[in-house]
């Protein structure tokens, strides 16, 4: 609304005049008056990678200014419903359960950031792509909790979806919320009807296309077959079409800033456009996403920020998992998950002092291409479940070309990136989306930083090596093969275990070595265990399972393993048939209240879809199961859950959580009912640290835990068979273990 200043008086003394005689309204819970609107618009695309963006003029001309352009944002799982699940959460994919596209019913819909918005009284609306395979088994009328408005179709073209965003925007009172979701320019790319022809602007091949030898690389890349010419004419024409279709999303986005600007509403929002993830269109053999490599784990990001002063380019290495935490800190919510990301408002003001610049990456696919990893200034470094390994000097080698893993030369830094890896995977502490400039983010150079300013691909690019000493710099995008490794950034070490990642046959540790493995050093409590508050402990050191009461080893199918390059210990269970393994713990004495915590590894371990067996009971008695704990396989995916028996012996379960091919911490918490009748006892179960089920209001004041088995306790299946690991198991009576 525009006001002229000679009827401002006039206005001014009319608002004061409605302000006496009404009551105060409020879209806010507990009649709390609304704030300045602050509203927040989200446009995205699916498998867009960098390199398209010159298509995209309107877009990269800054409409309206205020822009930034955030030329190193990481994804941390590079599928499209892993990584919109985290966007929708600010968590990774492996805590949000949604680790593929078939996975996305796992995601805890009720506890999303539509949900916090509309609960502070936004009208949210989504347009366009929501999670793969929605609505699942929930009906076709279901709308997930936090949406005032949800269109989520099948597919709609770019000028179809504008319409439907520009119309919520016009209709739209007070604050809001608008996630418009592109479907462009996924496979296969339909552009609009007045770009079917037109001329467009296509990326170079850059120099690891269609890699000549990837002797170097993973397992699965060494497999592909090089790119026939038939192969590559063709995704040459899907490109084609792909650079078209963003010709339709750049109008869209000059749509949306103009609506904005119309409403009057422009400078009170945050716009955010990215694509879902990046996009690899031959580079290493490889077509398509789920890769470590910089063409699926850059997409591109731009947030417009009201009021910031012209336009510029960040090269600070941010996340997909962070823009939760900038969402909420901008219209003044706390999020109500713990956060995985930080608030890049720092970084968009330009305020933050420190920036650690550090993304956890995860992909979880079939056994030979699912990795942990982590991208840093100046270097990737990832481990696959089967064992593999890659490294890469970002500032000598752009393209990925040269595997530097198990170098002895680069030895330090990759034990470091390990490190760094493992201690981005522990639970948040909290859920406050707080801003990053923070003395926990600053990190203790152990050499002068530098910058990441990967250069974009080009033909030809030119590169400078990282010490004086080596080669001098050549037109070619293999570095020198006497260069001296980077130095990278040191932060102080804060955790000093993390559970073992082994493969089978051959072991390969993940665990970075330590004078000791002491459950307290890996989470502090909230309370101080004491002597009569602990039950049990065991973290396998002994090298045997002495400490344990009893044991079923079945022909030392079960045992206490040593992992050959860490010299630490782990309970090792090796499934060859069907009979049960496990350690038996007394200790316990009629507990009315057992929480306890232990350390699992899946180690890859084959299960036939639906199989399913129990990995820890709890008895009353010496023969009555009240409490257990169960794996399963399904939908390609390791799955937890938990249950416990009341006193008719009706057993309660949790639902299934997908769980990554990782070591995960897993904790229940079992209570008995106080008395007959009282209902109130229960079972909460966490993994990593997130509490993922409590059920309460049970009727089981008969049963105590008297006794606890661990290990492949029962049901085993025919088409279970491998190795899969335990560690660090703890009891106690009332102190929660877990962070």
């Amino acid at each position: 609304m525009t006001i002229l200043k000679h009827n401002f008086l006039g206005v001014i003394l009319a608002i004061l005049a409605i302000a006496l005689i009404s009551p105060v309204s409020s879209a806010f819970p507990g009649g709390t008056s609304a704030p300045v609107t602050k509203n927040v618009v989200i446009i995205m695309t699916d498998d867009q990678n960098v390199d398209s963006l010159p298509v995209m003029r309107k877009l990269m001309s800054f409409p309206e200014g205020s822009w930034v352009n955030f030329t190193n944002a990481i994804v941390n799982d590079s599928v499209c419903c892993p990584a919109r699940a985290s966007v929708l959460t600010g968590q990774y994919a492996f805590i949000t359960g949604v680790i593929n596209n078939s996975s996305g019913d796992q995601l805890n819909d009720a506890n999303t950031l539509p949900v916090w918005l509309d609960s502070a009284g936004y009208r949210t609306g989504i347009i366009g792509k929501y999670l793969n395979g929605f609505p699942w088994d929930k009906g076709t009328n279901y709308v997930p909790p936090g949406w005032d408005h949800f269109n989520a179709p099948a597919f709609g073209n770019a000028n179809q979806l504008t319409n439907l965003a520009v119309d919520f925007i016009n209709s739209s009172n007070g604050s809001f919320f608008l996630y418009l979701a592109f479907w462009d320019p996924h496979w296969p790319a339909t552009p609009l009807s007045q770009y079917a022809n037109a001329d467009v602007y296509i990326p170079p091949d850059p120099p690891n296309f269609n890699e000549t030898d990837v002797s170097d690389k993973p397992t699965w890349v060494r497999n592909l077959s090089p790119l026939s010419q038939a192969t590559i004419d063709e995704w040459r024409n899907e490109r084609i079409a792909s650079q078209r279709s963003l010709l339709g999303v750049d109008d869209g986005i000059q749509r949306i800033v103009d609506a904005l600007k119309a409403k009057g509403e422009l400078d009170n929002t945050m716009i955010i456009f990215m694509g879902d993830h990046g996009f690899s269109w031959g580079s290493h053999r490889y077509i398509k996403k789920e890769c470590v490599y910089e063409e699926c784990i850059r997409f591109p990001l731009f947030i417009r920020y009201p009021g910031l002063a012209g336009n510029r380019e960040e090269t600070r290495i941010v996340s997909n998992v962070d823009l939760a935490s900038t969402i909420a800190e901008y219209v003044g919510i706390n999020p109500d998950l713990p956060q995985n990301g930080k608030s890049l408002i720092p970084v968009i003001m330009n305020t933050a002092a420190s920036w650690t610049g550090e993304v956890f990456i995860e992909v979880h696919t079939n056994p030979g291409r699912t990795f942990d990893g982590i991208r840093v200034p100046g270097w990737t470094y990832a481990e696959y479940v089967n064992g593999d390994k890659e490294l890469y000097d970002l500032n000598t080698d752009p393209y990925q070309l040269q595997n530097k893993a198990n170098h002895p030369a680069y030895q330090a830094i990759q034990s470091e990136l390990a490190q760094r890896m493992r201690n981005l995977k522990l639970p948040p502490s909290s859920s406050t989306a707080t801003p990053s400039a923070t003395a926990t983010d600053t990190l203790t150079p152990s050499a002068t930083p530098t910058p990441d300013n990967t250069p974009p691909p080009t033909d030809t690019p030119t590169l400078t090596p990282t010490n004086a000493t080596s080669a001098a710099p050549t037109n070619t995008s293999t570095p020198s093969n006497t260069a001296t490794p980077t130095q990278l950034q040191t932060s102080t070490p804060v955790f000093t275990f993390t559970p073992t990642r082994i493969s089978t046959p051959t072991p390969t540790a993940t665990r970075t070595p330590t004078a000791t493995a002491t459950p307290s050093q890996t989470f502090t409590s909230t309370a101080s265990p004491t002597a009569a508050d602990l039950i049990f402990a065991d973290d396998f050191e002994s090298g045997d399972l002495s400490a344990w009461s009893a044991s079923a080893t079945d022909g030392s199918d079960l045992s206490a393993s040593l992992d050959t390059l860490t010299s630490n210990y782990r309970l090792q269970a090796v499934i060859d048939d069907n009979n049960a393994i496990y350690v038996t713990d007394d200790s316990p004495n009629a507990e009315t209240r057992y929480r306890a915590r232990f350390y699992f590894d899946p180690n890859s371990i084959l299960m036939k879809s639906n199989d399913n067996h129990y990995l820890l009971h709890g008895y009353t008695g010496n023969a009555a199961v009240v409490v257990r704990v169960q794996i399963r396989f399904s939908n390609s995916s390791y799955q937890i859950r938990a249950a416990l028996r009341n006193d008719s012996s009706t057993w309660t379960s949790s639902s299934w959580f997908t769980i990554s091919d990782a070591p995960h911490s897993i904790e229940i918490d079992w209570r008995a009912a106080t008395a007959s009748g009282a209902n109130n006892g229960g079972l909460t179960l966490w993994i990593d640290g997130i509490e993922r089920a409590n059920l309460t209001g049970l009727d089981n004041d008969t049963r105590r835990i008297d006794r606890v088995q661990l290990g492949a306790v029962s049901g085993i299946d025919n088409g279970t068979r491998g190795a899969y690991f335990f560690d660090t198991f703890e009891s106690h009576r009332q102190v929660y273990i877990g962070p």
